[in-house]
């Protein structure tokens, strides 16, 4: 008895679909596995840029400026703190953006090149 050749049986070209779909699937999944550690990453980096553009202008412009400035950032004050005397100034701040919080530190002191 002769076989049908494969070019000539009903089934010829069912396996693209097939390994589409597959495929399809697999980045689907992929997509949904990294998309936590990936907003995750960026809401960090979110949130230390807006700590750092906060400290600026509390050092520069004051409480109520820097509380506008973490406003438009996206994010809430959470703690600010002075620091200096006559020669200078140091503010530390904190902020979040969710539940991922920043901190930094800005001053308007004058750092020697020693």
């Amino acid at each position: 008895m002769r076989r049908a050749s494969p070019a000539l049986s009903g089934d010829s070209g069912a396996v693209t679909p097939l390994m589409v779909a597959v495929f399809a699937v697999l980045f689907w999944v992929m997509a949904l596995w990294f998309s936590g550690p990936v907003a995750f990453s960026v809401t960090r980096q979110r949130a230390a840029a807006a700590a750092d553009a906060t400290a600026l202008a509390a050092v520069g412009w004051g409480d109520v400026v820097a509380g506008e400035v973490a406003r438009v950032n996206g994010a809430a004050i959470t703690a600010l703190r002075r620091a200096g005397d006559r020669s200078g100034s140091t503010v530390t701040v904190w902020v979040s953006i969710g539940d991922v919080t920043a901190a930094a530190r800005a001053t308007n002191t004058l750092v020697s090149a020693d």
